[in-house]
C-alpha cells in the first residue's frame, strides 16, 4: 500500500482521495471538452473555429478540382 500512496504522490502531488477525485472530475471535463466537434480551452479562452472538418475538406475537394477560390469562398 506504501507504494502505491508513493506513486499517487509522485504523479500526482498527492494521496488525499478528495484530491484524487477531484483531479480525476476535471481529467473527465477536460476529456469531454475536446470529443467535441468545436474543442474549447477550460478558460473558455480563445477563438474558436470557424469551419468544421467536413467543411474544410468539401472546399479543398473543390479546390483541386478547379473551382474558383472566389466560389470556394461563397461555399
Amino acid at each position: 500500500m506504501d507504494e502505491m500512496r508513493q506513486l499517487y504522490l509522485e504523479i500526482f502531488h498527492t494521496h488525499n482521495p478528495k484530491d484524487l477525485q477531484e483531479i480525476a472530475e476535471k481529467a473527465k471535463k477536460y476529456d469531454r471538452l475536446f470529443e467535441q466537434e468545436y474543442p474549447v480551452s477550460l478558460r473558455n479562452a480563445g477563438r474558436k473555429a470557424r469551419f468544421t472538418k467536413r467543411d474544410r475538406e468539401a472546399m479543398i475537394d473543390m479546390y483541386r478540382e478547379g473551382t474558383p477560390i472566389q466560389e470556394v469562398a461563397h461555399h
